[in-house]
């Protein structure tokens, strides 16, 4: 089985997140922009499948695009041959206010002030200064508009844990033990709950371990791929 793997970015940043997993599969590396794809995940999903052929993918999410990885395996499982999870929950509880604050917070001052909580909660203190220096740009190219749309989209995602519990194809989740949002306790306990989930904790990483481990997180995904490409057993 030949597989093209797809790679969905994280908020507030764009698919040039995965520069350095461009090569794990030369020529078979989807990494669409996310923004500007509707006002839903759903709709997300459904416009990142038009674009793809018929054959079997492996879609990897980091953080929102991990929720959109979500919606595509929901909406084409046949198609799906397997996810990785990234920084990802499969949960979700509302929160207007939070959203609401959120937006406001970018409508009078842009992606500039999220970067002292991407600091503190998302990048790991190991993290190369190179890594850091490559975030902050990447989260100010982005147009207040389109994150805006994307904090309206991803706050108001379906909870897809029944989904993933359901869900018996290979599934890698990956979490840094540094990260302070989706934390190494949370992941192992929606692991547990997965019938097929097998949990990977990249150390002294944060939200974005492929950008600052991007060696290691290219050997797990890429060992990873070779058993589902290769039809061998992945799971507990």
């Amino acid at each position: 089985m030949s597989v093209r793997l797809v790679f969905l970015h994280a908020f507030p940043l764009d698919s040039r997140m995965w520069d350095k997993q461009q090569l794990l599969l030369p020529g078979q590396i989807e990494a669409p922009d996310l923004y500007g794809r509707g006002d839903s995940l759903e709709e997300w999903a459904e416009d990142i499948l038009d674009t793809l052929d018929d054959g079997p993918l492996i879609v990897v999410g980091c953080s929102m695009g991990g929720s959109c990885a979500l919606e595509v395996a929901q909406m084409a499982p046949d198609r799906v041959a397997a996810l990785v999870l990234v920084g990802t929950k499969a949960g979700h509880n509302p929160d207007p206010a939070y959203r609401d604050g959120f937006i406001t917070r970018l409508k009078q001052g842009g992606a500039k002030t999220l970067w002292s909580e991407i600091q503190t909660d998302l990048i790991g203190s190991q993290a190369p200064r190179a890594v850091v220096d490559r975030i902050k740009p990447l989260m100010s190219a982005q147009r207040t508009e389109d994150l805006i749309r994307a904090v309206r989209a991803f706050h108001s995602r379906r909870d897809l844990s029944d989904f993933a519990v359901r869900w018996n194809k290979p599934l890698l989740v990956m979490c840094g033990d540094k990260d302070r949002v989706v934390t190494e306790s949370k992941t192992a306990a929606f692991v547990a709950s997965t019938q097929s989930g097998v949990m990977h904790v990249m150390r002294d990483c944060g939200h974005y371990m492929n950008m600052e481990r991007p060696s290691e997180f290219n050997r797990i995904v890429a060992d990873f791929v070779d058993l589902v490409d290769r039809g061998v057993s992945y799971g507990r």
